[in-house]
């Protein structure tokens, strides 16, 4: 089985503690579901950076995040 592209992970983590955080939202438990939202931001910030690496910088960027 082929591992996802890290540019991938980082996108559907993204997606998830997004749906995640609109779950706890509905139950009205706003700390964790603000918890969940920066968890979110941060994945989709990675995601766009691994994404402009691999085409700008030849990957030099993606060292960071591991």
């Amino acid at each position: 089985m082929d591992m996802p592209r890290r540019d991938e992970a980082f996108l559907d983590s993204a997606v998830r503690h997004w749906h995640d955080a609109e779950l706890l939202m509905t139950e009205r438990r706003y700390a964790n579901a603000d918890h969940l939202v920066g968890f979110a931001a941060e994945c989709a910030i990675k995601a766009a950076l691994c994404d402009w690496d691999e085409h700008l910088h030849e990957g030099k960027l993606r060292k960071l995040f591991h």
